[in-house]
């Protein structure tokens, strides 16, 4: 998902390196973020439905949701991790290509 931002973000608007490492990073993981609940919205309704309609012992109840949270932070973090690799792997090539 952070990829996604990092492709949209420099396709519809600015190139990366000319914004600010912080700001960059909020804003990829409000996008994160967004799609990450939206996600979880998916998966609760995608849940209650096959509860209601294949209401078997192999399908678990739709009131049971522990991992909600830790989707959400796994998303955060990975977001976090993506971004950053990708201003590490930028400012690497930029000093590589420069002349000495």
């Amino acid at each position: 998902m952070a990829l996604l931002f990092v492709y949209l973000f420099e396709k519809n608007f600015l190139k990366l390196k000319d914004v600010h490492f912080l700001k960059a990073l909020v804003l990829c993981l409000g996008f994160v973020a967004l799609l990450g609940i939206f996600w979880e919205f998916y998966e609760y309704l995608a849940d209650v439905y096959v509860y209601k309609v294949h209401s078997l012992f192999l399908v678990t109840n739709p009131k049971n949701y522990p991992d909600t949270l830790s989707d959400i932070v796994n998303d955060l973090i990975g977001g976090t991790l993506a971004l950053s690799l990708v201003y590490i792997s930028r400012k690497i090539i930029q000093k590589t290509n420069q002349k000495p």
